[in-house]
Order: structure tokens, then sequence, then C-alpha cells
């Protein structure tokens, strides 16, 4: 186990956090974190219920599902930083934020629309 997980008290958790963190502007259902984390769903929903509890993380019902989005905090930052540079993905998400930071208000238009519908997508095939 590594020692970040060790910090968190369960792989899952750290897992979980990993997979917030990389998108942060995501609200994500507990299906979808269950199938982009790979975690058993008993383990999801047992983080999620923690991490809204301590407050990193709130919902929001959305028709008769739970949408789970970071809650903006004091040092979120710090934290957000910590975790994805231990799980080797802060350098990652880095690079894609200074390309999409370079790219015309045209292509980020285009970027946002793009990531809109295959998030919608995701839902509908998570429905």
């Amino acid at each position: 186990m590594k020692i970040y997980e060790e910090v968190f008290g369960s792989k899952a958790r750290s897992k979980l956090l990993e997979t917030i963190f990389a998108h942060p502007e995501t609200g994500y259902y507990g299906r979808l974190i269950q199938r982009a984390t790979g975690l058993d769903h008993k383990a999801v929903w047992t983080e999620l219920k923690f991490l809204e509890e301590i407050g990193i993380i709130e919902s929001e019902l959305d028709g008769r599902l739970k949408r789970y989005r970071l809650r903006q905090f004091d040092g979120l930052e710090d934290l957000s930083n910590f975790v994805l540079k231990n799980a080797g993905k802060l350098k990652e998400i880095e690079k894609t934020t200074k390309l999409k930071s370079k790219s015309s208000p045209k292509a980020k238009d285009k970027y946002r629309k793009s990531l809109f519908e295959a998030q919608q997508l995701m839902l509908e095939l998570d429905s």
C-alpha cells in the first residue's frame, strides 16, 4: 500500500479522490465513479458518504440520482496537488491544462461542447 493510501485510510478512498481531483469540474454519479475506478459498488458508496460527511464533496439530487462534486474549501488546491502528484497524474493534467489555455476561444467552446456531449452520453449509458 502506498503511503498516501495509508494517509487516506483506504485504497478505495485514495482511488476515488484521484478520479474526482483529476476532473474537478465534473459532477459524478456513483455508478460512473464505480466504472471509472473499477471499485466495488459498496466501497464506492461507503467512501462517497464519508467524503460528503467530512466536507470534501457535496451532493445534489438530479432526478432520482445523486450527483457528487468537489466542494470548495481552504486547502482544496493543496490537497488536490498532493493526491494527483502521488498518483502520478499531476504532470499529465498540467500538460492538458496548458494545451487548453493556449487554444483559441472557438477551440475551447468546441472542446467544452464535446466534453458536455460525452458526459451526457455516459450518463445515458449509466441509466
